[in-house]
């Protein structure tokens, strides 16, 4: 893993641009590089705390969308897999700051009890 680190270009920037579109956490490219998961990337990491990501969201705070996001690509990264780890912000003030820490973040990929559980 660390061999992979060192040569991966990830290693370079936090975030890293695809497509010029979207960001991607370095941690997701690393993951999929090493492991060869199988996912979109950008279900992957489905949010990018980027350096103005902050004062965007005190500015004009939308948790339900963030949480949507969330959910929606969990629901994808998940589909037909046995089990799901799901990395948090990487801080835990960090998420806290958008109303979406570690803890909500994990609660979010939990069933809730009406959901079924086979």
């Amino acid at each position: 893993l660390l061999a992979e680190l060192t040569a991966t270009d990830a290693a370079q920037s936090r975030l890293n641009e695809i497509s010029k579109v979207r960001l991607i956490d370095e941690d997701t490219v690393l993951m999929d590089a090493v492991y060869r998961l199988n996912c979109p990337l950008v279900d992957m990491s489905p949010i990018a705390v980027e350096p103005d990501f902050t004062r965007k969201y005190l500015q004009s705070s939308n948790n339900d969308a963030l949480v949507k996001k969330i959910q929606t690509a969990f629901d994808r990264v998940a589909w037909e897999k046995d089990f799901v780890l799901c990395e948090g912000s990487g801080h835990a003030g960090v998420g806290s700051v958008f109303d979406l820490s570690n803890a909500q973040g994990s609660a979010l990929a939990v069933p809730s009890s009406s959901q079924k559980i086979d």
